[in-house]
């Protein structure tokens, strides 16, 4: 099971903060991109511009995701 929390407008994209996909084994973020947009295609805008991180540590696409604690989406953010 992949356990993937959102973050800021993802959130309201998904009507969740987190979210659960039934997966077993090693996946690449990239894989993970494709699952998340199956489920909710709105997501796809946000693939280009998001990072993602695992256990704690910003990870690229081609990434392999193996029994990770946590997987967190995070959308660009600014302040000031």
């Amino acid at each position: 099971m992949l356990r993937i929390r959102l973050f800021g407008p993802l959130q309201d994209v998904v009507g969740a903060d987190r979210v659960e996909l039934p997966h077993a084994g090693p996946i690449t973020v990239s894989e993970l991109w494709t699952l998340l947009e199956a489920r909710y295609p709105d997501l796809s805008a946000w693939r280009t511009i998001c990072r993602v991180a695992v256990d704690g540590r910003y990870v690229r696409a081609e990434a392999e995701i193996t029994d990770p604690e946590e997987i967190a989406l995070l959308p660009p953010v600014s302040g000031g």
